[in-house]
């Protein structure tokens, strides 16, 4: 049984959701008072969304808040831009279209052509490998993902170079810039081949501090303390200005409101309903009401014999206190 958190549009990098609430974050500035601010940390983004996390390999993630890490530190072939949308290449030079030839004139033949010269964090280069290596464990039907759907459109692989890939689909699929590793959603991320090829995907120790190929790669997870994330030097498009983010891995709420108040944290995202009245009440911070939706629910998987039963779904669907919901 898994529960799963998923925000529309949720594409925008983490370091642009600053804007949603943000602490104050510059050394020195005058507080209530004229006071100074001495406890923030300058280049650095300190966050928390009131919650653990169970591991940081997007492609078995439930969690926004591992997609959002993953935006960052991962490897995509498209990127959302500030409005959400599929529109950035990343490690694709082109998103495919039928004017550039990427899409084929029935719309079942994709062509996806990698970047050159771009690397993964640890400084071996990325290729055509990487992208079927990861296409092949996802469709491969013992590996654990949130969702198949889309994938289960292609039907073959080929790799004419090491920097293209074709998908060749059942039928025409117009979702693929949201779905074939794309920070759109809840998406899988390329995997680099060379760290696991072979291995058991599901329960290999990448997924605890995978590499990828973003602004930012993963340095530390202290189980029950924090997430720390700091530049990726080897990065394409250049190395960050921010010099550490810091997940912490905050639980409580209200300990989370605290810390905001204390300026422990920068940024607390996504802030529950019914405390805006309280961080609104904090100096020196800001909140913006962002329009999107959460939706929660609940999936069974049904290979598990447990819940494969039906009497065993129907009796938890009967269970749920609709009315208190």
């Amino acid at each position: 049984m898994r529960h799963v958190r998923h925000a529309f549009a949720r594409g925008a990098a983490l370091v642009a959701a600053l804007a949603l609430v943000a602490g104050c974050t510059k050394v020195g500035s005058a507080g209530a008072g004229g006071t100074r601010h001495a406890y923030t940390h300058p280049h650095e983004l300190r966050f928390s969304s009131a919650e653990d996390i169970t591991g940081l390999n997007p492609l078995s993630s439930t969690q926004a808040t591992v997609d959002e890490m993953a935006q960052m530190t991962m490897a995509w072939l498209i990127k959302t831009d500030e409005h959400g949308e599929p529109t950035v290449p990343e490690l694709i030079t082109e998103i495919p279209s039928k004017a550039n030839h990427g899409i084929s004139a029935d719309g079942r033949t994709l062509t996806w052509h990698l970047r050159h010269g771009v690397v993964w964090s640890d400084g071996v280069p990325f290729n055509a490998d990487d992208v079927v290596f990861s296409t092949r464990a996802i469709l491969d039907p013992k590996t654990t993902i949130v969702t198949h759907d889309g994938w289960d459109q292609i039907e073959r692989i080929d790799e004419p170079d090491k920097y293209t890939v074709v998908y060749h689909l059942k039928k025409p699929y117009g979702a693929f810039a949201v779905t074939y590793f794309s920070t759109g959603n809840a998406n899988p991320a390329v995997m680099p081949a060379h760290l696991l090829a072979g291995k058991n995907i599901n329960t290999d120790p990448y997924n605890a501090l995978p590499i990828g190929i973003g602004p930012f790669k993963y340095a530390q997870w202290k189980r029950g303390d924090s997430v720390v994330m700091v530049p990726n030097p080897r990065y394409f498009r250049g190395t960050s200005k921010l010099r550490r983010i810091t997940y912490k891995l905050i639980q409580d709420r209200n300990v989370v409101l605290e810390q905001l108040r204390t300026h422990e944290i920068d940024l607390w995202i996504p802030v529950a309903p019914h405390f805006i009245n309280d961080v609104r009440a904090i100096p020196a911070t800001k909140v913006i009401l962002d329009p999107s939706y959460f939706f929660d629910h609940i999936d069974f998987n049904l290979q598990h014999p447990v819940v494969a039963d039906v009497a065993v779904r129907r009796a938890l669907r009967m269970a749920v206190d609709r009315k208190t919901l």
